[in-house]
């Protein structure tokens, strides 16, 4: 008779624990390390480009954002041309003008002559910086 040699089977676990804490640090690593862009409510407005541009502080400013059908938004909230001079009242330091470069001048024209009217001291217009 044939006499077999019994084989001890040993079983092999892996330990997930240290791929578990490798996997969190790199969503960490990865979270602290990229560069969120900033982007406002969600509107899709299509900057127009100019190859010398400043960045603004944003303390003591409104925002309003123009799309390419000609609406006014402000703080998520669509607004008017009479909501907007309501809004103004308040007289921030800055108005930005975030238009699509397919806005007509004349609702930009518009905007200006109301900063003016409420005295608002400086008006901006935003854009990309690019390279000609």
């Amino acid at each position: 008779m044939r006499s077999r040699k019994k084989r001890s089977r040993i079983a092999t676990v892996l330990d997930v624990a240290p791929l578990v804490d490798c996997v969190f640090l790199l969503l960490l690593f990865f979270l602290l390390t990229s560069s969120f862009v900033e982007q406002q409510n969600g509107f899709d407005v299509n900057l127009p480009g100019a190859s010398f541009a400043e960045a603004l502080e944003k303390d003591h400013s409104l925002t309003v954002i123009v799309t390419a059908r000609q609406e006014l938004f402000v703080s998520g909230q669509k607004v008017d041309f009479n909501q907007l001079e309501k809004l103004l009242v308040s007289k921030p330091e800055t108005l930005i003008i975030k238009a699509d470069k397919d806005v007509r001048l004349e609702v930009i024209t518009k905007l200006m002559d109301l900063a003016k009217a409420q005295e608002i001291p400086n008006v901006s217009i935003a854009t990309l910086i690019e390279k000609f």
